[in-house]
């Protein structure tokens, strides 16, 4: 299911993350912001302007207001009906139920390429250690 990936690899980009985490940072910003911008979200809040302001992260805090759960809650019923495009490209077909202590738990939408940075970056800390 998931791409085999290098040891050396993952140690060469925590490295560059390492040496420079906010440029890091705002790249992935950046292109998470194009990846989604002909969504729902991105239609609605201009991620592909976004992407491209010279301080992306000023620009991004200025016009996409904090959320709460329930801001999202009925976005995330039509997701895990089957709409698509609504946060990220295309559908859902992961999901995981937060184990909230002030509340029921909440469902968590996961795309593919959450769960392969998720493994990843496990990955990359288990090689850190050693």
């Amino acid at each position: 299911m998931f791409p085999m990936v290098s040891g050396r690899s993952i140690l060469k980009t925590v490295g560059r993350l390492k040496s420079d985490p906010v440029s890091t940072q705002e790249r992935l910003l950046r292109s998470h912001l194009m990846a989604a911008s002909l969504t729902e979200w991105g239609r609605r809040y201009g991620f592909s302007e976004l992407a491209r302001a010279p301080d992306v992260v000023s620009s991004y805090q200025e016009r996409v207001p904090v959320h709460s759960y329930e801001d999202y809650r009925e976005d995330v019923r039509r997701v895990r009906d089957g709409a698509q495009d609504i946060f990220w490209r295309g559908g859902f077909h992961h999901f995981a139920v937060s184990s909230g202590t002030s509340s029921d738990g909440k469902i968590i939408p996961l795309s593919i390429e959450t769960l392969r940075c998720d493994r990843r970056f496990s990955l990359a800390a288990a090689l850190t250690y050693l």
